[in-house]
């Protein structure tokens, strides 16, 4: 995609946070908006900022976990402001602080459900429209660093698996939607200012109901410090549609991990390698 100008762009989780700065990146590029949260009151602040700036604009209130409701609102944001070609998938919920084993499973459930689940009904909702308008498109899916290396301090194995998911249905829809010049891209930031601290405020009856972490107002103090300007990341993430860049990497500070990830990657192939030999596998590099 080389023009956003123009188009209309779909982004969950968009009353604040990193969803709040994507929409505002999008909107000075030239699109028009479609925006959900669970937060009636700050979407409707968020739609209203932006009426005033004179961007075309819609919002509804909607759980990204339901995907009829998601449906619904695909087809009325259609209706209304035309063919809807960047879809992202940003909202999300956070968990840390709990070792894995001890995690309850409906946590599990409830993670899983927003960051997955949500993500993948925001896909079927909108790439089929993508396809029938023939414009190409673009699918952007938030995931975070936390999908491509654990913070063994952090005791955050439900984000890490559900971010995870989210890297891995990102590159397999890639391959599916580049025939209908759709693109893809997977953003995996690390600390942008949020409100993902409060995600436990949000978490329905079904999971176990609302609670309020008590360590929410010190990680909201630290993020405030350290944590990068969400326009700062939607410019840098806009930045990689209009270049068709897969892998957004928002924070280039993590090059270590990455590189001793990829290390142990080459370790692991080296012993495989190895292994093989040793039980009679000729051409170990053939054996896929």
């Amino acid at each position: 995609m080389t023009e956003i100008a123009g188009r209309v762009a779909f982004v969950s989780g968009a009353a604040g946070g990193l969803g709040g700065g994507i929409a505002h990146a999008l909107a000075e590029a030239g699109a028009s908006l479609a925006l959900t949260d669970l937060r009636e009151g700050p979407l409707r602040i968020r739609q209203e900022e932006f009426e005033r700036r004179g961007v075309r604009c819609m919002s509804a209130v909607l759980d990204v976990c339901d995907a009829a409701a998601m449906t619904v609102a695909a087809a009325r944001f259609t209706r209304e402001l035309g063919p809807i070609t960047l879809c992202v998938n940003n909202a999300g919920v956070g968990y840390i602080g709990a070792p894995a084993d001890e995690v309850p499973i409906a946590d599990y459930d409830w993670v899983w459900a927003v960051n997955v689940r949500g993500m993948i009904n925001g896909v079927r909702a909108f790439v089929p429209g993508m396809r029938q308008a023939r414009i190409g498109g673009h699918v952007i899916n938030v995931a975070s660093h936390d999908g491509l290396f654990a913070n063994p301090a952090l005791h955050h194995a439900p984000y890490c698996i559900s971010k995870g998911a989210v890297v891995l249905h990102s590159d397999a829809i890639r391959h599916e939607l580049r025939p209908f010049g759709i693109g893809v891209s997977v953003v995996c930031p690390g600390l942008v200012q949020s409100e993902l601290p409060r995600s436990s405020r949000l978490r329905p009856v079904e999971y176990g109901g609302p609670f309020e972490r008590q360590d929410e107002q010190q990680l909201l103090g630290a993020m405030s410090g350290k944590a990068m300007d969400p326009l700062i990341a939607g410019r840098i993430i806009v930045a990689a549609v209009l270049q068709d860049q897969f892998w957004v990497l928002t924070h280039a500070g993590y090059r270590l991990e990455l590189e001793a990830r990829g290390r142990e990657w080459q370790e692991a192939l080296a012993w495989s390698e190895q292994t093989a030999r040793r039980f009679g596998v000729t051409d170990p590099q053939s054996a896929r």
